[in-house]
C-alpha cells in the first residue's frame, strides 16, 4: 500500500482521476458511476467491519448502541 485513505468517497475520486486502484467492498462501490467492480474470489481472504473506540468512549450512548 502506498496511500491509505480512511474512506470511499476519496478512494473514488483518485480512481475516477486515474491515480490508481481502490479495494472497497462490494456494498460501498457497486453503485457508483465510472467505477469497474471486479470481484476478488479467494476462500482465504476475509474481511469483517470492527467498532473501536477509546476506552474511556466504551460507555458513551453513541458507543453502547452499537456494541449492545
Amino acid at each position: 500500500m502506498i496511500l491509505g485513505l480512511g474512506s470511499w468517497g476519496p478512494i473514488c475520486t483518485l480512481v475516477n482521476s486515474d491515480v490508481g486502484i481502490g479495494v472497497a467492498f462490494e456494498q460501498e462501490c457497486a453503485r457508483e458511476p465510472g467505477i469497474r467492480f471486479v470481484p476478488v474470489k479467494d476462500k482465504n481472504l476475509v474481511a469483517g467491519h470492527f467498532l473501536t473506540c477509546l476506552a474511556a468512549m466504551r460507555q458513551t450512548a453513541a458507543v453502547a448502541s452499537f456494541s449492545g
